[in-house]
């Protein structure tokens, strides 16, 4: 759990981890290669613990097909909860009407 590693980690710490971890997943994201797993629990994981600045760019990134890939695992729908949760109404205007697209 990054909650638990980060508790034990100095202020430094964190903030190399949190950028290393922004810094590999953000072209992840943009490039649109979220169908794996592992990826959604990464995501997940470093969305939990974002500051508000990391959490608006992914958000702006998937704000678009890349959602549809996320949402289908529950790690993946967990981290598509907390994006829609910290994302401006824009954003989740953009993200919900990517969704309704798949909807019925």
């Amino acid at each position: 759990d990054l909650r638990q590693l980060l508790q034990g980690a100095s202020a430094a710490q964190r903030a190399a981890i949190l950028g290393s971890l922004h810094a590999k997943l953000l072209p992840i994201v943009e490039k649109g290669l979220v169908d794996a797993v592992p990826v959604h629990v990464a995501l997940r994981e470093y969305l939990r613990v974002a500051a508000a600045a990391g959490l608006a760019e992914v958000a702006e990134a998937l704000a678009g097909p890349a959602l549809m890939h996320v949402v289908h695992t529950r790690p993946g729908a967990q981290a598509a909860m907390v994006v829609l949760g910290g994302a401006t109404a824009k954003q989740r205007k953009r993200l919900v009407r990517e969704l309704k697209e798949h909807v019925a």
